[in-house]
């Protein structure tokens, strides 16, 4: 019994990410796409005080090599054609501690 309570938990914890913050409802104003699988975009109302990424310019850094990563920018672009707001949720700078882009581990519509 105490093992299949552990397997519970261990499964458990995998589904579970962690984020710095979360923010939202959003906008998303600006687009742009890299051939280097990753994509930039802007939210201006996007609160950047928990990570205090050092870019300037607003911009959030979103990859692009996972079938989940390419589902999140499919939403970015609905969410953009549609007007509709979203909750984007981030895990730290691109380039660890306070360097680089914010990254959007989750995006919410």
């Amino acid at each position: 019994m105490k093992n299949i309570g552990f397997l519970f938990l261990l499964g458990f914890s995998s589904l579970v990410s962690a984020y710095t913050s979360v923010t939202g409802p959003v906008d998303i104003k600006n687009l742009r796409v890299y051939p280097s699988n990753y994509v930039l975009f802007k939210a201006p109302d996007a609160s950047n005080t928990v990570e205090n990424c050092d870019v300037d310019g607003g911009w959030i850094y979103l990859q692009q090599e996972t079938e989940a990563q390419k589902r999140q920018f499919s939403v970015l672009l609905s969410a953009r054609m549609a007007n509709q707001p979203v909750y984007l949720y981030f895990n730290g700078c691109s380039n660890g501690g306070t360097s680089g882009y914010r990254v959007v581990e989750q995006v919410m519509l």
